[in-house]
């Protein structure tokens, strides 16, 4: 059986962590391709280091550094790409585990492109519940 792979949005935040323990007991299930922090940049250079993703979203003001430390990494911007990387075409299974309205957005993507979604975000279904489950 192929790993499903898995983004997780929100990686560095207590669902997002649990969800990588969960990732790591059982490896022949799940291959992490992205991950995402808004700030706390050093928990997510932990994860990249040990889960290898191929794909990293973070706050502008930290790309920089992401990019001199993690050479062949894609790193893309926290704020405005990840609609773009819950969508890719490699990508099986999406973990929302950010919260607040900003979920919405890549929430929609998500669904939208037929993926597996895994919220743990209620702001998202408050605000737009009706448009999330018509797609």
């Amino acid at each position: 059986m192929k790993p499903k792979n898995i983004v997780i949005l929100g990686s560095t935040g207590s669902i997002g962590i649990n969800t990588l323990k969960i990732v790591e007991r059982f490896p022949a299930r799940f291959k992490v391709v992205g991950l995402t922090a808004y700030n706390n940049d050093k928990l997510l250079e932990n994860q990249v280091k040990k889960f290898f993703p191929r794909y990293v979203a973070i706050h502008k003001e930290k790309i920089g550094a992401f990019r001199s430390q993690f050479k062949g990494l894609k790193i893309l911007d926290v704020e405005e790409d990840l609609e773009i990387l819950v969508a890719l075409k490699e990508v099986d299974i999406v973990v929302i585990a950010m919260r607040g309205s900003a979920a919405l957005a890549p929430f929609l993507s998500a669904v939208k492109s037929g993926k597996i979604v895994a919220p743990a975000n209620k702001e998202a279904l408050v605000i737009a519940g009706d448009i999330i489950m018509k797609e």
